[in-house]
């Protein structure tokens, strides 16, 4: 029901005026039923009313979109060894409480908040050519690498390790489904498997460049890569879902010098950190 007539609206409004000068209340005086409706279309069908509530949705929009501010990047050692015992790979474990590090000695589980250290059991094949360790999202099993680039599956609580493949570059576990993304093709191919490296197809290859890395974005729907030439290099990203791929960055100092040691990493917050290493 809509106010038939401008007087109505006018007749409201002076009953309003007088009743607040003559100090009534509105507990005080008495509302007709035709007065409650009229109160109720003067509320809801004003412009005025629609424009303040569309604002306060609005707003609550606005501020449920905001990112949050970026932390700063600190610093905290992990680990002590000895010149003679450098440490190679290493990995936080999903929970935040464990690292899992690879040195020249072995592969070791070190608490993050006390710091202690206890070693897992490798055949010596493994423990003495070591080189890349990641956690699987249930945080109850490792992929490692090792020299010779071959990939492994094991459980941090013993057994023995699974070889998944024999000539593979890199590889990472998806944070949502356990799959693993890893290079094969003598570093020129992107391929994705199952947790145990079953129904593997070949996602992206390049002929003339050269795949060194790939992480996974933190919800597990894009693969994050480094590839390049001694010219320059390229990190970018893939979609699984649409199959799209976007440069992040290119530039003449991500090349790729011999020897070279390279990791990629997606933060939470969305951005990518990489290291290269010369040796």
């Amino acid at each position: 029901m809509r106010y038939q007539h401008a007087s109505e609206m006018r007749a409201d409004l002076q009953r309003l005026k007088r009743d607040t000068e003559s100090g009534k209340s509105a507990a005080e005086s008495p509302v007709s039923p035709q007065h409650l409706r009229h109160g109720r279309q003067l509320l809801y069908g004003s412009p005025l009313v629609i424009i303040l509530l569309a604002l306060g949705f609005g707003f609550r929009w606005f501020k449920g979109r905001q990112i949050t501010p970026s932390k700063v990047l600190s610093e905290r050692q992990l680990t002590h060894n000895p010149p003679e015992n450098r440490t190679l790979g290493s990995a936080i474990s999903p929970d935040g409480k464990l690292l899992a590090f690879a040195d020249t000695r072995g592969l070791h589980l070190s608490s993050i908040e006390t710091g202690e250290a206890h070693d897992i059991s490798l055949p010596d094949e493994l423990r003495k050519n070591l080189w890349e360790v990641s956690w699987f999202p249930d945080g109850q099993k490792l992929l490692i690498r090792t020299q010779g680039n071959a990939i492994w599956k094991m459980s941090v609580f013993g057994g023995a390790p699974h070889q998944l493949w024999s000539q593979s570059y890199s590889a990472a576990v998806s944070p949502k489904d356990s799959s693993i993304a890893y290079i094969s093709g003598s570093g020129h191919e992107r391929w994705l498997a199952g947790p145990d490296g079953e129904n593997p197809r070949k996602l992206l290859e390049s002929k003339d460049e050269l795949y060194v890395c790939i992480a996974w974005s933190p919800t597990g729907e894009r693969i994050a890569y480094w590839k390049g030439t001694e010219r320059g290099g390229d990190i970018g990203t893939t979609s699984l879902k649409e199959g799209v791929t976007s440069s992040v960055i290119s530039h003449p100092g991500l090349a790729l010098p011999s020897p070279f040691s390279f990791s990629l990493l997606w933060l939470q917050d969305g951005r990518l950190l990489f290291r290269i290493l010369q040796g």
